[in-house]
């Protein structure tokens, strides 16, 4: 099976969904920052979002489609097209999530 040939049956069946949440930095420490009562650390997270009052933690999926496409292949040169096509998937859900919170909450920032 060819790779666009399975890229046309994904792209009928599978479906990126994404979810976010508008979340406030309560506070910054020396070694990371408290969201909402979690501690995250890292300095360079610190420094990044250091003039950030508020974040918008997301998890995009390519759905259950795909995995159940995946998981029902024996062949192993489509698993890895189905993985490759996925991640393409997510990049492109992310994208379009990023786009949607800058239109959304006027975000001039990436």
């Amino acid at each position: 099976m060819r790779v666009q040939s399975i890229y046309r049956i994904v792209k009928s069946r599978v479906g990126p969904r994404s979810i976010y949440k508008i979340s406030t930095i309560e506070e910054i420490l020396d070694d990371g920052i408290i969201i909402e009562g979690s501690l995250f650390k890292g300095t360079m997270l610190k420094k990044v979002l250091s003039n950030v009052k508020r974040v918008f933690p997301f998890s995009i999926t390519p759905g259950t489609e795909l995995e159940k496409m995946v998981e029902t292949t024996e062949d192993f040169v489509k698993k890895y097209y189905l993985d490759v096509i996925g991640n393409l998937y997510l990049t492109k859900a992310k994208a379009e999530l990023k786009n949607r919170l800058k239109l959304k909450f006027n975000l001039t920032q990436s």
